[in-house]
Order: C-alpha cells, then structure tokens, then sequence
C-alpha cells in the first residue's frame, strides 16, 4: 500500500482512503460486530461520537479536514469515518499499524509478513479501574539503513527534549515546540505531526492535545502521552509512545518498557 503523506490534510486524507479503500471497510465490518456483540446502546455510541468529534473540531480543524478527505477517498460517508477513529479502545485491546501506515484512523490488524528493513509500531493499551494507559514502542525488522537511523536517532533526541520540559507551569504547546525544533533541525521539517501526545484516563484519547494551539499550563494530576513520531510514505514511521503524570516538581513516568532503537 503506498500513501503519499503530501499536500493539504484533506489531499493526504483522501490518499489515505483511495489506498486503504478495502482495509477501512474491514475495520467499519469490525466495529459493527463488535458493537453488536457487546449489545452496545448504538443511540449512546452515536451521541458520543458526535460530541466527541464536536470539541475535537472546534480544537483542531485540520482533523475533520483530513477525515473528510479520508471519507471522499473512500467512498464511505464522513459519518462512518468519524466512527472509524472515534475512541476505538474502548473496544480493542491492542491495534498494530503496518509498516506502510501513516495513520492510526486506518490501522487495523493485518495477516502482514514482515520484511527486513521495515519499521512497526506495536501499540498497547491497558486498563485498570476504569483508567486508560498507553506504551508504544517503534521496532525495526532486521537492519536500519542510514536514513531510518536517522529518523529513530531524531525521534529519540526530541522525546528527551519535549522530558525535560514535563513541569507544572509549562503548557502543552510549549512541550510540542521542544520535539519541533529538533525535528526541523535535523532537516524533518516537511513530516511534522499534528500533534506529539494527548491526554488520557477514562478513555484512551482525551483532551488537551500536545499540540500548538493547546496553550494549557501542566497541573499536578495531569495525565498525557508523550509520543513525538515522524511518519511518511518515504521511510515508515517511528513513534514510541509512554504516559506521564504531572507531578509538583516535574513528572513520572508510569511506562517502563525497553525503549530507543529496537529490533526485532
């Protein structure tokens, strides 16, 4: 599958659903059954939805943009793509995206073999009590060439960037100016993410986002992924994620899987 991440978010969306065509229609399948399954109340899922995606709009236009795009590149209606990236854990115990993926909106599992050089993004999502915690780690398959090296040594060195900054009093947008400033030094300045973490607790995404127009000042009590990643139809993606808790004097870190340039 080959997904040019270029242009407007709707002409990357819209790539994104011309490709992955056959793979969203899977994933809507799935959604249903399970659903149905659950006995789900499917008037309460479509009310959340729909206020879901009402306070992310208003927040972050450029999603419902790159949804739309995602829904015209399908053929499937916008409302079965916002329901396709609505807070799917509640539902999924663990989503993997393939190698050739930008976006976790069409990740789903796959029968995928990988293949040397390949880049995968295993996701996990654990609940306890009723609370959302979230560990991602990136893994390369067999060898790195120079260029993925450069692009996992980068990840790296702007995730310790953006750790040095977790403290009461500085704001989420201030914590995404940390990852992009290494980003576009290192010359990734053409792949930056929308965002680089997002709240979690009772679901698995929440507000605010680590993103530029969340100007929020970190709150002891706080709890957000921190998950600087650049991702591209050119070499794959890296995007270790880890959740955080905003503590007095700075953070804890509540993840302790293995981390930096891993293979399998």
């Amino acid at each position: 599958m080959k997904i040019a991440c270029i242009g407007s978010y709707y002409d990357q969306g819209f790539s994104h659903g011309r490709a992955a065509k056959k793979l969203i229609g899977e994933n809507l399948a799935l959604i249903h059954q399970i659903l149905s399954e659950k006995k789900s109340d499917l008037e309460l899922y479509t009310s959340f939805v729909s206020k879901h995606f009402k306070n992310v709009f208003n927040l972050e236009p450029y999603l419902e943009e790159e949804l739309r795009g995602i829904a015209d590149g399908s053929g499937y209606s916008f409302w079965d793509i916002m329901m396709l990236n609505a807070n799917f854990y509640f539902f999924a115990d663990k989503i993997v995206a393939a190698p050739e993926e930008c976006s976790v909106i069409i990740a789903g599992p796959q029968a995928t073999l990988d293949r040397k050089g390949d880049l995968v993004l295993p996701i996990i999502i654990a609940k306890l009590g009723g609370y959302s915690i979230e560990n991602e780690r990136s893994l390369y398959v067999d060898h790195l060439d120079d260029y993925r090296m450069k692009v996992f040594e980068t990840v790296i060195e702007a995730r310790e960037n953006v750790f040095r900054a977790i403290r009461p009093g500085k704001t989420f947008a201030e914590l995404y100016q940390e990852a992009k400033t290494v980003f576009e030094r290192n010359g990734f300045g053409d792949f930056l993410p929308g965002r680089i973490g997002h709240g979690i607790g009772m679901t698995g995404h929440e507000h605010p986002s680590v993103a530029p127009a969340y100007k929020v000042p970190l709150q002891p009590g706080m709890v957000f992924t921190v998950e600087p990643g650049l991702m591209s139809a050119k070499f794959g993606g890296v995007r270790p994620s880890d959740t955080v808790l905003v503590t007095e004097t700075g953070y804890e870190l509540l993840t302790d899987t293995e981390n930096g340039i891993l293979k399998m």
